[in-house]
């Protein structure tokens, strides 16, 4: 049986090893590189166009030398969610042009649909966890918030007291909040409902964020 010289051998054994290597120092940098994004952003706040701005700026450098690090895209997607409505157009609509996952490009989608939904009526019918139906077009002329949160989410629960004292405030005036929980457990959601005397609607999604009504609206966090 011919053999390879030992030393060629050698180097088709380094050439087979090498790329893999080269993989994992490209990651190792690509991770060092987002947590100084993160960082830079951070120290300008935690939210606010100063903290978003920096976001896209150290994101779209990363983009052009790592396109196809899909978690770039959904960052990138989160601060089109979090802008106004003309600069949060334009980066959705070239998120749908890069090769953002499937998944990002869904979300992407649904933020422009929410964005252009702002101000007109939007046509959902659900049920509710009591029963009822919940549906937009008999809100048609009031203001209404649809609230995506779930029983388990720390944010959601820190920030409970304060909606419940704008819709307190506001209701009277044609403040209504519907929401829409990605609880899992009916049951949990409706003792959480009934102990925090939530009065607004909710319904229980029963899908995580990466499904198909949260795609619909572009829930991104």
């Amino acid at each position: 049986m011919n053999r390879l010289p030992l030393f060629l051998s050698a180097w088709l054994a380094v050439l087979v090893v090498l790329p893999g290597v080269l993989r994992a120092e490209d990651d190792q940098r690509f991770r060092a590189a987002f947590a100084q994004v993160q960082k830079a952003a951070h120290a300008l706040g935690d939210s606010g166009p100063a903290y978003l701005a920096e976001l896209e700026k150290g994101f779209r450098r990363l983009q052009t030398e790592f396109p196809n690090q899909g978690e770039l895209y959904a960052e990138l997607l989160y601060v089109a969610d979090h802008r106004e409505n003309e600069s949060a157009t334009k980066l959705a609509r070239e998120i749908l042009a890069w090769p953002a996952p499937d998944g990002v490009k869904a979300k992407a989608r649904g933020v422009l649909a929410k964005k252009a939904a702002l101000g007109k009526l939007y046509p959902l019918r659900l049920p509710s966890i009591d029963g009822a139906a919940i549906d937009l077009a008999k809100l048609r002329g009031k203001v209404v918030l649809l609230d995506f949160w779930a029983t388990w989410c720390p944010p959601c629960r820190e920030g409970l007291p304060e909606l419940k004292r704008t819709y307190e405030k506001f209701q009277a005036r044609g403040f209504e909040i519907v929401g829409l929980s990605f609880d899992s457990e009916v049951g949990k959601l409706r003792k959480f409902v009934a102990s925090e005397k939530i009065p607004w609607p909710q319904h229980g999604l029963g899908e995580n964020m990466d499904g198909k009504l949260a795609q619909r609206f572009g829930i991104t966090s």
